[in-house]
């Protein structure tokens, strides 16, 4: 317990003096619908459904001057999706899950 205590606190205090009016660091969560979108609607095709997603981040943005500014981080995102076979072909009903990271770069004006 001590250890976490101690890790929490020296954290809170570099990001205090990283914290100054040029930088800044934020933490984001984010939850939503997913939908899978085709060209053209094949008949008797496999179907594929979203079930959800979600999405972790931690960024980092500099101000540069007074309107703007450039943000980077990095981004998880994990997606849910159910597949289904085709009608008429023996098969299973699965879910699978998509996972992303990526790092992106900002220019907020």
């Amino acid at each position: 317990m001590k250890t976490i205590l101690l890790t929490l606190t020296f954290a809170l205090i570099s990001l205090q003096s990283l914290s100054q009016e040029h930088n800044r660091i934020s933490v984001c969560y984010g939850i939503s619908d997913n939908v899978i979108f085709r060209k053209e609607i094949l008949d008797g095709a496999g179907g594929y459904e979203g079930k959800g997603a979600t999405l972790f981040g931690l960024r980092y943005q500099r101000i540069l001057f007074k309107s703007f500014s450039m943000e980077t981080g990095l981004d998880y995102s994990k997606n849910k999706i159910r597949t289904s076979p085709a009608p008429g072909i023996s098969g299973i009903i699965e879910n699978k899950n998509i996972e992303m990271l990526s790092i992106p770069i900002y220019g907020n004006y």
